[in-house]
């Protein structure tokens, strides 16, 4: 079982990393990203579900998503909380390889700012808050990826790698 796990802050580019290591490896790999799976299961956008359902009903469902994951050979890109809930990262750790991309705030913050995607938890202040609670827990990753000044593909090379040492 090769399941690889690209973890980090939102606007760290898991999505976009995940779709180029998919890409440039011959091996068959699913893509999954696990709140695109949610919207697909829920058949909800994750905004709607944050403002309808709240925080707690979301990270339930990526508990589940988690518990009920089947598949083998897979890349998944999570949500940026998923790892913090529910001893969802105990379960990434044991079922697969973890993948931290790590960028600075100021670089995170520019990514966001860029993004055509919805953020359902994003407030400025927040977001320096949950960035500074949650980097030391993301180091706890298999492997920590310094994506300063990388382009994806980049990135991507050196998750892939890293997983073929």
């Amino acid at each position: 079982m090769k399941i690889l796990f690209l973890v980090g802050m939102m606007g760290a580019g898991k999505s976009s990393v995940a779709r180029v290591i998919k890409n440039i490896l011959d091996e068959d790999f699913e893509l999954i990203d696990s709140d695109s799976q949610i919207e697909k299961n829920t058949d909800t956008s994750i905004h709607q579900i944050f403002e309808q359902k709240g925080e707690f009903f979301f990270r339930k469902l990526e508990e589940q998503f988690l518990n009920n994951f089947k598949t083998s050979n897979a890349i998944l890109s999570t949500g940026g909380g998923m790892p913090f809930f529910n001893d969802n990262w105990q379960l990434l750790n044991k079922i697969g390889t973890t993948f931290f991309l790590s960028h600075s705030l100021e670089q995170l913050l520019e990514n966001i700012s860029k993004s055509k995607v919805p953020r359902p938890l994003f407030n400025e202040n927040n977001f320096r808050q949950l960035y500074k609670d949650r980097l030391p827990l993301y180091q706890q990753s298999s492997y920590t990826i310094n994506c300063e000044n990388l382009h994806q593909t980049q990135i991507a090379r050196k998750i892939i790698k890293l997983y073929k040492s």
